[in-house]
């Protein structure tokens, strides 16, 4: 163990005890360790003050808070409805901020804004005492109340349905900071519910059916490829990133043409810069090939980080303004797009078709 770790894991305890941050309720006490974590790691670098560290250190991170986002919420969400807590939606609501805030600190980022990592250290701080010390303290007590019901409920959890993912260094981290060895690693092999909580916590739909289709193909992608970069074997994970890199270059080639042919039609004012952002996809995805080509194990994991932060940052923010085209000028673009269609300038892939009917049977 590094020293910065048993030093972050001494600071956690200290925290843990002095706050009373735990809910007694395993994962989510292990969720809500994870978050300090990842909140320690940053801030340390950011103290420091050396942009290039910092900005390898956001590019680490900003993966894993996302996945915290996915996993977290998604479990939270779920276990308040299962149980009728009265203030769910306002708790809900809550969610939609903070994922709000990380999607634009890693937009920041990326744009080569130097405070982004600075502000992001803030916000997840007073997140902390804000949100799990007082708004998770409330269900965490209501739900303590039904212990019975409430412990059938995460045992199906972790045991039958393994929706949720834990990895290995967040259980070396709970019992180091609880003292307790009741969980362990699981890793999600349900795809399909995996892409449905990105889609559902990002809100990722622009309800134009074929841009969802194939945002949902790329979601899918990424999926199948972290599941097989951590429970693959190497010839595995070869294989599925070039499967990746291929399924890439596919997408881009219809997606990107897609939406800027929408762009030129309906808002050509902005065609300009949204044409810049899909070059910098293909960019990194040849960065990203080319890494593997000269042996590097990380080529894997940088991608599927890449993958992540455009679904945040792309997608689900600036991808955002089709939602306001489909509203705008519903029956136009209806009609347009059928002759593009009718015409064969765009294509409707039966396979994206298919699993997009499968995803919107379960939303």
């Amino acid at each position: 163990m590094k020293n910065s770790d048993q030093h972050h894991i001494t600071t956690i305890k200290e925290l843990w005890e002095k706050q009373e941050f735990q809910l007694s309720i395993p994962v989510i006490d292990l969720q809500h360790l994870w978050l300090i974590w990842l909140l320690l790691e940053l801030d340390e670098v950011v103290s420091r003050g050396q942009p290039e560290e910092i900005d390898s250190k956001f590019q680490t991170i900003s993966p894993e808070l996302i996945d915290y986002t996915i996993n977290h919420f998604s479990l939270e969400e779920d276990l308040l409805k299962k149980f009728d807590f009265p203030e769910q939606r306002e708790h809900k609501s809550q969610h939609k901020h903070f994922i709000r805030v990380v999607e634009h600190r890693i937009n920041e980022r990326k744009s080569g804004d130097v405070k982004a990592s600075s502000f992001l250290v803030n916000f997840l701080r007073k997140w902390l005492y804000n949100h799990i010390l007082t708004e998770d303290r409330k269900y965490g007590q209501y739900i303590t109340r039904r212990k019975k019901n409430s412990e059938i409920y995460f045992k199906d959890i972790l045991e039958k349905t393994k929706i949720i993912s834990i990895s290995q260094k967040q259980v070396e981290l709970y019992s180091a900071i609880t003292g307790f060895t009741d969980l362990h690693e699981i890793s999600s092999e349900n795809a399909l519910l995996e892409v449905l909580k990105i889609w559902k916590i990002y809100r990722l739909n622009v309800n134009i059916p074929i841009i969802d289709m194939q945002h949902l193909w790329l979601v899918k992608m990424i999926v199948e490829l972290e599941q097989k970069k951590k429970i693959g074997s190497a010839s595995d994970r070869e294989q599925a990133f070039m499967h990746s890199i291929k399924t890439a270059i596919n997408y881009s080639k219809e997606h990107f043409i897609l939406e800027e042919m929408i762009f030129e039609k309906f808002m050509p004012n902005i065609l300009k810069t949204h044409s810049f952002q899909h070059r910098q996809f293909l960019e990194f995805i040849s960065l990203r090939n080319e890494q593997n080509k000269q042996g590097l194990y990380a080529a894997i994991s940088n991608l599927v980080a890449d993958f992540k932060e455009w679904i945040v940052s792309h997608i689900a923010i600036d991808d955002r303004i089709l939602k306001y085209i489909a509203k705008k000028n519903s029956d136009e673009l209806k009609e347009f797009l059928s002759t593009e269609i009718s015409e064969g300038r765009v294509n409707v892939n039966p396979e994206h078709l298919r699993f997009y009917n499968r995803i919107r049977k379960m939303l």
